[in-house]
């Protein structure tokens, strides 16, 4: 089988690459950048793809956009929806173009497709929420289904926060240059706000396995790419405090978050969603790290 993957240099898209090569599926990395430069395959800021780099693929696996974080300006997001949205649209522009289409597109989506749902259980047949964060998901994996009446299967990969200690939620900078990481090893990081936010979680390595889990068996639709076993944000300072061993006593206020990150605090960092996996599970994938405490313990010490 022969994978095309765009965002290959992305924290999943690395670790996707890693696995399917070693399983052995043909995987093409679809390079990106400016064409008029470098010698890439793919300029979305110039709306340009390189001709025929889709010949004879068969999935093609979309992990490109754009990480949210800070304070959600309207120039931000307009680069955000560009990044993924707009994306998007060029490239199922581009394979509506090719005589032999793929069997399957699988595309990035995000879990904030919910909104801020508080203790509401959701799966993949839950209502879409209202807010930036969650009308950003729809608009994305909307425009991946167009290909949809070509006979292409499509996956949208609705993603929660990735532990891992390469990158991804964990190493992403909270204030300019520390990292949450950083700031929960020097004993200075807390619940965020009352910590009763659902923080939908998966380990790196259960998300790979679910990738290539949905391209073996072709399952199509929204995925929610989450753990079985979600957490609080208080549970999950709670459970990376006691596995790099340092204190988690110092909370951090609702109102500050607010008065700095805007939207983004309120409908990200002290919102969340109790998000489940029912189509993995009900399709078989099974979890090698459901529990919080064993995916942070094998993440951080690879």
């Amino acid at each position: 089988m022969k994978i095309a993957i765009t965002g290959s240099s992305g924290l999943i898209g690395k670790a996707l690459i890693e696995k399917l090569t070693k399983k052995g599926y043909d995987v093409i990395e679809i390079t990106r950048g400016n064409h008029q430069e470098e010698d890439i395959m793919w300029d979305p800021k110039n709306k340009w793809i390189k001709e025929d780099i889709f010949n004879d693929i068969d999935v093609i696996v979309n992990l490109s956009g754009q990480t949210i974080g800070g304070r959600l300006t309207k120039n931000a997001k307009k680069e955000i929806y560009t990044s993924r949205v707009n994306l998007t649209h060029l490239l199922v522009q581009e394979l509506i173009k090719y005589q032999k289409k793929p069997i399957q597109l699988i595309n990035a989506s995000a879990i904030g497709y919910y909104g801020n749902r508080f203790n509401e259980e959701l799966d993949e047949n839950s209502k879409p929420g209202q807010g930036f964060l969650a009308t950003l998901p729809l608009d994305w994996e909307n425009e991946a289904k167009k290909i949809e009446e070509y006979g292409v299967k499509v996956t949208t990969l609705r993603t929660g926060l990735v532990f891992s200690n390469k990158g991804g939620f964990l190493n992403r900078p909270i204030i300019p240059g520390i990292s949450l990481l950083t700031i929960f090893k020097l004993g200075i990081a807390g619940k965020i706000g009352n910590g009763e936010q659902w923080m939908p979680w998966i380990s790196l390595t259960d998300a790979v396995n679910a990738i290539e889990f949905i391209i073996k068996n072709q399952i199509d639709g929204p995925v929610n790419l989450v753990s079985p076993s979600q957490v609080t944000n208080k549970e999950f300072t709670k459970a990376l405090g006691k596995t790099i061993k340092r204190p988690t006593l110092i909370p951090v206020p609702a109102i500050p978050l607010k008065l700095i990150f805007g939207e983004f605090a309120r409908d990200g960092l002290l919102g969340g969603q109790k998000a489940l996996p029912k189509k993995l599970i009900d399709n078989g994938f099974e979890f090698l790290y459901s529990n919080i405490s064993d995916a942070l313990e094998l993440e951080l010490t690879k």
